[in-house]
C-alpha cells in the first residue's frame, strides 16, 4: 500500500487531479482543445480508412474470381492496363495432373452511354463464357442464360449513379437499352460485385458479345486466366511447375500474391500511395502546433500560480508533469467522441461511394496512439515554460 501511495503522490501531488481541476476552470478553453482534438482524431482516421478503402478496393475483382491460382501476362499492370494472351496458353495448363479446370477472362475499359442523359463514361467490361464459373458471384450465377445473348450486358448494382438507373428500370419491368462504344446492347439482368480504385462501374457479357463490342482488340486473347486445382494439390508446388511450364513472357500467381502485385503497384508506382500518408503526417503536425498553442497559452497564463506552487515547495518536475497530464486528460477526453464521428463518416463515405469503408481496431489503436503523442509532445514543449517561473512572478 506505501508503494501505491508513493504512485499516487507522485502523480498527483497536490493530493487532487489538480491537472484536470485546471483544465475544468475555464470551460471555454478545454472546449475548444477537446473539439481540436476530436478534429485531429477524426481527420486521422478518415485518412487512414481511406488509404485502406482505396487498397483494399484493387482487389475486388480479384477477391470474387473462382481461381485458386491465376495467370496473366508478364506485362500485366493491372486490370486495366494489361498485354492480352494467347488462349493456347490456358489450354497449355491443362496438361498438368493436378489442374481440375482452367478458363479465360477478358476485360476492357468502354464508353457507356446512360439511357437516361446520354451522358458517355468509361465502364470496366468483362468478357466471361456463359457456361463457366469465372467469378463467385450469385447474380452471375442466376442470370447465366441471358449471357447467351450477345447483346446482353449484366450490371454492377455499386457502380456510381451516372451510369443510369438501371437498377430502377429493371425493377419496373421496363427495358433498359444503352449503348457501348456505340453499339446498342441490353441490361437483362445486376449482380453485386463492388467498385474499385480502377473503375466507377463494371458489367459483364459473354466472350461472344465482348468481342462485338470490342472489336479493335486481338480475337481469341484473355485478360486472365483462372485455374482451379484438383482438392489434394499444393497450389504452391502446381504454380513452380506452370511457371516453368508457360516461361518468363507469363507469371502464374496465387489469388493472395496477385492481390499485394496490384497493391503494390498502386503503393509504389502512383502517386497515392505518397499522397496519403503525407496527409496523415500534416494533419498530425498541424494537431500538434494547435494543441501545443492551447498548451502554452494555458501555462502562460497561469504562470503566477505555477510559480506560487514553486515558493511552497513544489519541484520543476512537479509543475512539468502537471501539463503533461492534462495533454494526456485532453487527449483521453477528444478521443471517444472523434471515434464515434469517425465511424459516422465511414458509415456516409461506404453508402455514398460504394469503396470498403471500415473501421477496424487497427485503425483505432493507430489513431489512440498517434493522437496521444500528439498531445504527449505538445505537453513536453510547453512545459518548457514553467522553468522560468519564479517566486517573484506571484507579484507581476
Amino acid at each position: 500500500m506505501s508503494r501505491l501511495g508513493g504512485i499516487a503522490r507522485w502523480i498527483t501531488p497536490a493530493g487532487v487531479p489538480f491537472a484536470w481541476r485546471q483544465l475544468c476552470f475555464d470551460r471555454n478553453r478545454l472546449l475548444a482543445a477537446t473539439c481540436g482534438i476530436i478534429l485531429a482524431v477524426t481527420s486521422i482516421l478518415f485518412q487512414t480508412g481511406a488509404y485502406n478503402a482505396l487498397f483494399a478496393s484493387v482487389a475486388t475483382q480479384y477477391l470474387a474470381l473462382n481461381a485458386d491460382l491465376v495467370m496473366h501476362s508478364a506485362n500485366y499492370k493491372y486490370v486495366v492496363v494489361h498485354a492480352p494472351f494467347s488462349r493456347d496458353r490456358i489450354a497449355a495448363v491443362l496438361a498438368d495432373p493436378d489442374v481440375e479446370s482452367a478458363e479465360g477472362v477478358r476485360a476492357a475499359v468502354g464508353l457507356w452511354r446512360s439511357p437516361e442523359t446520354g451522358e458517355i463514361d468509361q465502364m470496366l467490361v468483362f468478357g466471361v463464357e456463359p457456361s463457366g464459373t469465372a467469378f463467385n458471384l450469385s447474380g452471375l450465377q442466376v442470370n447465366r442464360l441471358w449471357l447467351g445473348l450477345p447483346t446482353t450486358v449484366l450490371y454492377d448494382q455499386f457502380s456510381l449513379p451516372q451510369f443510369g438507373d438501371i437498377e430502377g428500370r429493371l425493377s419496373h419491368g421496363e427495358a433498359c437499352p444503352v449503348e457501348i462504344n456505340g453499339l446498342h446492347c441490353e441490361v437483362r439482368g445486376t449482380l453485386q460485385l463492388g467498385i474499385s480504385f480502377t473503375a466507377n462501374g463494371q458489367a459483364f457479357m459473354s466472350k461472344i458479345g465482348f468481342d462485338r463490342v470490342f472489336a479493335g482488340l486481338p480475337p481469341y486473347a484473355e485478360s486472365l486466366g483462372l485455374i482451379r486445382l484438383r482438392p489434394d494439390a499444393r497450389p504452391e508446388k502446381v504454380r513452380d511447375r506452370l511457371q516453368a511450364r508457360l516461361g518468363p513472357d507469363m507469371l502464374v500467381l496465387t489469388k493472395k500474391q496477385l492481390v499485394e502485385a496490384e497493391q503494390r503497384y498502386w503503393n509504389g508506382r502512383t502517386p497515392v500511395g505518397f499522397i496519403i500518408p503525407v496527409t496523415l503526417l500534416v494533419v498530425v503536425l498541424v494537431g500538434a502546433v494547435i494543441f501545443y498553442q492551447i498548451l502554452y497559452t494555458d501555462v502562460q497564463s497561469h504562470l503566477p500560480e505555477y510559480a506560487t506552487l514553486k515558493a511552497i515547495g513544489f519541484k520543476d518536475w512537479n509543475l512539468q508533469f502537471l501539463v503533461v497530464q492534462q495533454s494526456m486528460w485532453l487527449s483521453l477526453l477528444g478521443f471517444p467522441p472523434g471515434l464515434l464521428l469517425a465511424f459516422l463518416l465511414f458509415r456516409v463515405a461506404r453508402a455514398t461511394t460504394h469503396l470498403p469503408f471500415a473501421l477496424s481496431v487497427e485503425q483505432g489503436f493507430l489513431a489512440f496512439f498517434l493522437t496521444f503523442g500528439m498531445c504527449l509532445a505538445a505537453g513536453f514543449l510547453a512545459m518548457l515554460k514553467l522553468r522560468h517561473a519564479q517566486p517573484a512572478d506571484v507579484f507581476l
